[in-house]
């Protein structure tokens, strides 16, 4: 794919979409997602767009970080004071950040080894699937905390400044917005066999996801509902959905926006495109 600086915003997406290596990149970028939160601290951790920011926050401000440093780094759109405070409360619950000398709400603290590795993790499963539309020939990027601090500082910048690129997909950032919504979304792309079986009933169980991902069966059953009150499913009687052309369309567009902002991510080129995107908020 050309650079940001040579086609402009919806050109390059509007590539990604009609491209026919798209399922399989959503496929690659589903599976490596679902793996890496198998981990039992993962949903915990980083299971919802408000959970990200915070952790993003970790690792794009100069180390170590005090709490009013995250308020101030965070939009409030993804996460407001008492949601920085609870998070990281839970962050040094589950043993992912240590805590330097310092009183409670002033005490500078650091993401554990653990925690960067998984981090790093991560990294590679937004950027490395979308290879097929990187500059030709663009080496790998070394998937270093260098690059992750990158990378996530712009994510973070780009929604402080209003990113728009999502705002034609309104049912998925909904989803991402619940705890381990993200997660359903690709388990539900996964049951469509790329998408090749949509309108036709799939077996997929709501009990199988809670204990995969760690969340409660009441909660996977409301994400259930969540996902049928978008359309996106139909529910049959014998532990089998039927996904609609509405779920793939959104799926194929939400990962479409993905790959080329991941692609721009990467690069440092985020906040340069800011200008070509839709005039809407996410």
């Amino acid at each position: 794919m050309e650079s940001g600086e040579t086609r402009g915003f919806e050109a390059r997406l509007e590539t990604v979409l009609t491209d026919p290596r798209l399922p399989a990149a959503i496929t690659d970028y589903a599976q490596r997602f679902t793996a890496l939160y198998g981990e039992p601290k993962a949903v915990s951790i980083m299971g919802d767009l408000g959970r990200f920011a915070v952790v993003a926050a970790l690792f794009s401000l100069p180390s170590p970080v005090i709490q009013a440093a995250f308020i101030r780094h965070i939009g409030p759109d993804l996460a407001g004071r008492a949601r920085i405070a609870s998070h990281l409360a839970t962050l040094r619950e589950c043993g992912a950040v240590e805590p330097l000398t310092g009183g409670r709400r002033a005490q500078p603290i650091v993401p554990t080894g653990w925690l960067e590795g998984w981090m790093v993790g991560w990294l590679a499963a937004m950027v490395l699937p979308a290879r097929p539309w990187w500059d030709s020939p663009a080496p790998a990027p070394d998937l270093s905390r260098a690059l992750l601090a990158t990378y996530l500082g712009q994510i973070l910048a780009a929604n402080r400044s209003g990113l728009t690129a999502f705002a034609t997909v309104p049912g998925v950032r909904r989803m991402m917005s619940l705890m381990g919504g993200h997660l359903f979304m690709l388990e539900l792309f996964l049951a469509s066999a790329n998408l090749e079986s949509i309108g036709a009933p799939v077996a997929f169980s709501r009990r199988a996801f809670a204990a995969r991902f760690g969340v409660s069966r009441a909660h996977a059953v409301d994400l259930a509902a969540e996902a049928e009150g978008l359309g996106w499913m139909i529910r049959q009687g014998d532990g089998h959905i039927v996904l609609t052309s509405a779920f793939a369309r959104d799926v194929r567009r939400w990962s479409a926006i993905h790959f080329v902002l991941a692609t721009d991510t990467q690069t440092g080129s985020l906040l340069a495109v800011m200008g070509e995107l839709p005039d809407a908020n996410i």
